[in-house]
């Protein structure tokens, strides 16, 4: 039944794109079940480059105002309270477009969705080019990181996982995540290269280089209707219909989960692991060295845990991962920071940080169906985004020197998630 299915909807698709292509092409059904499937991978395969393709751009372009930040301060004595206004705008923009992502899906399809964003991130990076003050430049990239937001990893790559790969939907989503980190993980140092040599211009033209391949892909591999039924207004996504009462429950414990994760991630350890080690007495080479594993990790551990994901029970794999994260927490700051200990906090928390994401998505399509699960992961990237910025400020304000505190709370944090998932899984098994 499953194949039959399959075969279904790999005829419409690929009779609407044949149309398309060919007016002289005669029908699918003159094809074998198995030349329509193979067609119909090849297809999404396609998409499937091209959307990742477009997700790694997006992920590294919205990291150059970081890179190019202190270069325009030093050469030309701009405001670098005014630029960095421009930065954190763009992410607080960044994390309130996710779900602006999945309705222009719903409503002009992954293509047009992907070439207008990646046009106005390369209107960006032109006109940041051609600006003459900081608050030019500012307001650049506050536009620039609200656009980068709607080709959230969380958001295409749910969308292209539930309505093609619904049986690989942790896979695929681990794949999004990973090129997210990529980009800038290898691309930033090449840019560095080029700033240092060759000034910014040579940054944002290379970088806008970049933004056309990715756009000439989207144009060219991804289908005009891809994915399914985009183009028909019953089946879009409808954010409101997720707080139904019979689904609020599920909704509630899914968000509580990712505030735990962006709290514990990001706002506590991506942000302030730097910071944390100077007060340690560790110098910044070695943090800095440590911070790079730490995401090199994250970044295989996307590909590894989103297989883990589609084989196993995903609330049993998030009580184990969050259970494991406690650990680490209230491990590091009884270490003694050497760079044994350090490398081993960054590998494992690293593989962690990335095992989430994965299994998150993967309960999503379990739970709310291919339909929603873009919705879904776009509420996810809202709250993780604002839990981990509200733990960035506020670990910030009480100063670096109490991180010990800071870390025990992220742990028992944790520890609760740990509980609530086990306790859940529980109540489910034994309602009738």
């Amino acid at each position: 039944m499953k194949r039959a299915a399959t075969l279904k909807l790999t005829d419409k698709w690929i009779f609407g794109e044949a149309q398309r292509a060919s007016p002289s092409f005669k029908g699918i059904r003159e094809m074998t079940n198995t030349q329509r499937l193979r067609c119909g991978d090849r297809i999404a395969k396609s998409a499937l480059v091209a959307s990742t393709s477009a997700t790694l751009v997006s992920a590294t372009v919205s990291t150059l105002p970081l890179l190019l930040t202190d270069a325009l301060v030093r050469n030309y004595a701009w405001s670098e309270a005014t630029l960095f206004a421009g930065v954190s705008a763009g992410m607080i923009l960044s994390a309130i477009a996710a779900p602006v992502g999945v309705l222009l899906i719903g409503h002009w399809g992954l293509r047009r969705t992907i070439f207008g964003v990646l046009l106005v991130l390369l209107a960006a990076l032109v006109l940041s080019a051609i600006s003459t003050t900081p608050n030019q430049l500012a307001l650049i990239w506050a536009v620039s990181g609200a656009a980068s937001g709607c080709l959230s990893p969380l958001v295409i790559g749910s969308v292209v996982a539930a309505s093609r790969y619904p049986s690989h939907c942790g896979a695929a989503s681990g794949l999004f995540f990973s090129c997210a980190m990529a980009g800038p993980l290898f691309a930033l140092p090449l840019l560095s290269l080029l700033l240092e040599k060759w000034g910014h211009m040579a940054v944002l033209w290379s970088a806008a280089f970049l933004v056309m391949v990715a756009t000439l892909c989207a144009r060219l591999l991804i289908p005009a209707n891809y994915p399914h039924g985009a183009d028909r207004p019953h089946s879009q996504p409808r954010i409101a219909s997720l707080f139904q009462t019979r689904k609020l429950k599920d909704l509630s414990l899914l968000l509580f989960l990712t505030l735990v994760c962006g709290i514990t991630s990001t706002g506590l350890v991506g942000t302030h692991l730097i910071s944390i080690c100077r007060v340690a007495g560790v110098d910044l080479s070695v943090s800095a060295s440590v911070t790079a594993v730490m995401g090199l990790t994250a970044l295989f551990g996307g590909l590894i845990f989103g297989v883990t994901a589609d084989r196993y029970d995903g609330m049993q794999l998030l009580a184990g991962y969050y259970a494991f994260r406690a650990v680490l927490l209230f491990w590091l700051p009884q270490s003694s920071f050497s760079f044994e200990e350090l490398s081993q906090f960054a590998i494992l928390y690293g593989l962690d940080w990335a095992a989430t994401m994965p299994a998150l998505a993967r309960i999503a399509l379990d739970r709310f169906g291919a339909l929603q699960t873009g919705a879904i992961m776009s509420l996810v990237t809202v709250v993780h985004y604002a839990a981990a910025g509200a733990a960035s400020l506020l670990v910030a304000s009480v100063g670096s020197q109490h991180f010990s505190a800071a870390f025990n709370f992220g742990g028992i944090l944790c520890l609760s998630a740990a509980l609530l998932l086990i306790a859940h899984r529980r109540n489910s098994h034994c309602a009738p």
